[in-house]
């Protein structure tokens, strides 16, 4: 982990969990109710922040790569896997 990264990210990170059943992966976050709610106040800080400053130029929506699209998971045992996504 970077020591750009704050503390309170790396409590985060402790508190995923990813485990591999078979064909899927799972992705678990365990928070109890204290937590959840600090993190959607301090979002909802920011979002105001972010709303009340200058407004962004409108720009033309970023281009949608050509050609089938996939997820690429790497990092299992039998080598990466690539899931085709429709």
């Amino acid at each position: 982990m970077s020591q750009s990264q704050s503390p309170q990210a790396a409590d985060m990170i402790k508190k995923v969990r990813i485990t591999a059943e078979k064909s899927q992966v799972k992705l678990a976050l365990a928070l109890d109710r204290s937590e959840l709610e600090k993190i959607i106040q301090e979002t909802q800080a920011t979002r105001k922040i972010a709303a009340a400053g200058t407004p962004a130029p409108a720009t033309a929506p970023a281009p949608q790569p050509a050609g089938p699209k996939s997820i690429r998971i790497s990092g299992l045992e039998g080598g990466p896997v690539e899931v085709p996504v429709k």
